[in-house]
């Protein structure tokens, strides 16, 4: 049967072959007997149907063109990525609440084909390293506005796949991202990891993604509102490779701040004069401050010396070296606040040591 409706034909044929069949029929005063020797049955459907598409006020499947995804989708991706891990439970392993916390996972491959990042840490439940695997996808194109005359381009995502590895087989998240990877991006469970367990813990149904970008931007903040709620100020992220400027601006801070640290930062008082200043006081008897000539702002000519050695706080014992700086300290009503920051070589994230975040340094060749 065959409609001539125009379109697309659909058909099948079916072929069944039967050898050496035997029929014996027996009557009250004769025998039968028939040997089939080869047989063959065909069986034939043909069926025409028309395929019309609707979207948009427009008929057709114009909109459903193929997209090839971008040569450089991976150029403006992100060096650093913090993964958030939390509400890791025990199933046999004791150690499934150490993997609770943040992971900061560095930029390894960067290909057309795929990128990856990965972080280090140290083994629980036999497993050693986060990482963090990204590659192009070409997303479902958006429905045109009606009379817009044109073809909606596809949406160009990134498909995102973070796992835990080590010497048993870890659990992994995955999710999509837009191409640009600019705002935080949950991942969900694998489903094929039966009760959410794998390496002798229960894992979390998600986790989430934060890209980290080495310009200053408001997504990306210490908790301050209790502070200054007007005017929070921003915070810098610190790249992983530290060019060589960077690096003489942090010894110079370094070996800058051990006089400000020593006082809390603030200036002290010279009870000879009426006037704040850091002693020696430059105050007349009188209590006045002669004229001064105006500051020199222009740059130095000479090349910036790096200093050898530093007076802050440093420490260094089995391969790590930690250095305390404080960078910041207010005084008023009877109340003193200083913030100090930790620096560490081996630091596997930010972490909160009591009174702030603390940034983390991989390359101290200075000190």
């Amino acid at each position: 049967m065959e409609a001539a409706h125009g379109g697309r034909r659909i058909s099948s044929t079916e072929y069944r072959k039967t050898e050496h069949e035997t029929h014996e029929v027996m009557r009250s005063d004769e025998y039968e007997k028939r040997v089939v020797e080869s047989e063959t049955r065909e069986t034939s459907v043909s069926r025409s149907e028309t395929v019309e598409i609707r979207r948009g006020g427009r008929v057709g499947s114009a909109h459903e063109q193929p997209t090839t995804p971008p040569a450089d989708w991976f150029a403006n991706l992100p060096d650093l990525v913090r993964l958030s891990l939390s509400g890791v439970e025990r199933a046999i392993c004791p150690d499934a609440e150490l993997f609770d916390g943040d992971y900061l996972l560095n930029l390894l491959d960067r290909h057309d084909d795929a990128c990856r990042w990965e972080v280090r840490f140290s083994p629980h439940c036999r497993l050693y390293r986060a990482t963090l695997t990204a590659h192009c996808g070409v997303g479902v194109p958006p429905a045109p506005s009606v009379g817009s005359g044109g073809t909606a381009a596809a949406a160009v995502q990134i498909v995102l796949s973070a796992a835990l590895e080590g010497g048993v087989p870890g659990p992994c998240w995955t999710g999509t991202a837009s191409a640009a990877f600019e705002q935080t991006v949950t991942l969900r469970l694998d489903p094929s990891i039966a009760h959410r367990e794998a390496a002798g813990c229960r894992w979390p149904p998600t986790v989430t993604l934060m890209p980290i970008r080495p310009a200053v931007g408001q997504a990306f903040q210490p908790d301050i509102s209790a502070a200054s709620p007007a005017a929070p100020a921003p915070r810098h992220d610190i790249p992983s490779a530290p060019t060589a400027a960077e690096r003489a601006a942090m010894a110079l801070m370094v070996g800058s701040s051990s006089s400000s640290s020593s006082s809390g930062g603030r200036r002290k008082r010279d009870r000879t004069c009426d006037c704040h200043c850091v002693c020696p006081c430059p105050c007349t008897s009188n209590g006045t401050r002669p004229g001064t000539p105006a500051p020199n702002t222009s740059l130095p000519s000479s090349p910036m010396e790096i200093p050898k050695d530093s007076e802050a706080p440093v420490q260094y014992g089995n391969g790590e070296i930690t250095l305390a700086v404080t960078d910041l300290s207010a005084g008023g009503f009877g109340q003193e606040f200083t913030h100090t920051r930790i620096f560490s070589n081996r630091l596997g994230g930010d972490e909160d040591f009591g009174n702030g975040y603390n940034w983390l340094i991989r390359d101290l060749p200075l000190l």
